[in-house]
């Protein structure tokens, strides 16, 4: 019996002499596996379709004796050429890529986990947003729609909402006022500026997600924290996200 969905390709490894075991996150079945068979001869149907970070309309059939389905079909609806041409935004999307890979296992149906990720690479293909933006503004919604949102609503000692000085604790997902509780070594100093980009990534409308001002050095802050507290509770590192580290050439604050 065959499927149709739209789907986002996650992942892309060749197999054999011309085949690709993608890893697809569809709409209609969250994330799993397909084979796309011969997608990488020239003349392949498929191989448009079939990119790593293309959004396609795809035919999908199950694998005999497989948990694995079998791409029929690709046409691609979206291939975020913008991306592309860039390597800082293709590191960037490459790592969104991972991230849902891992937070989203197999069979699990998310769809404002799929959404989020196209919302965020659309960003980066066509909107005029800071690196450090697009990426903060990821990784903490992921979070929140994950399980993991951070007590942003008030200081977890005196409850007092907008603090002057804030210390974020990223392993509790928590901030106290400078004033309740000493410095301590894994905690991070804010101010009401990032602050207010926390409550507004983690509460916003989704298509929203992007529209807030920040720019230097609040922003550099904001990504610092955002990262921090996204590794910290994912307990553990990601390739993509060291590449990008690598290629992405900090604008200096203003």
């Amino acid at each position: 019996m065959d499927i149709v969905t739209n789907a986002l390709v996650l992942r892309s490894v060749d197999y054999r002499d011309s085949d690709c075991v993608l890893t697809l996150f569809t709409e209609n079945m969250g994330i799993l596996t397909a084979t796309a068979w011969g997608c990488r001869n020239r003349n392949s149907v498929l191989a448009a379709g079939c990119q790593l970070l293309c959004w396609s309309e795809m035919v999908l059939t199950k694998q005999k004796n497989l948990d694995r389905y079998k791409v029929k079909s690709a046409t691609s609806l979206r291939d975020f050429r913008g991306i592309r041409k860039d390597l800082e935004k293709l590191a960037l999307g490459c790592y969104f890529a991972e991230v849902m890979t891992h937070m989203n296992p197999e069979g699990n149906r998310e769809p404002d986990l799929l959404y989020l990720t196209l919302n965020c690479l659309h960003a980066l293909d066509r909107m005029d947003r800071p690196l450090e933006q697009v990426k903060a503004s990821f990784e903490l919604r992921a979070l929140c729609l994950s399980g993991f949102e951070p007590m942003l609503a008030g200081c977890s000692i005196c409850g007092r909402k907008d603090p002057e000085k804030i210390r974020f604790h990223p392993r509790e997902g928590h901030f106290c006022c400078a004033g309740c509780e000493p410095a301590r070594p894994d905690s991070i100093t804010l101010d009401n500026e990032v602050l207010t980009c926390l409550r507004y990534i983690a509460w916003c409308e989704p298509k929203r997600i992007l529209y807030f001002p920040i720019t230097g050095v609040p922003l550099r802050r904001l990504s610092q924290t955002v990262e921090s507290f996204f590794l910290t509770q994912m307990q553990r590192g990601f390739r993509s996200l060291d590449y990008f580290h690598e290629v992405y050439l900090e604008e200096p604050p203003e």
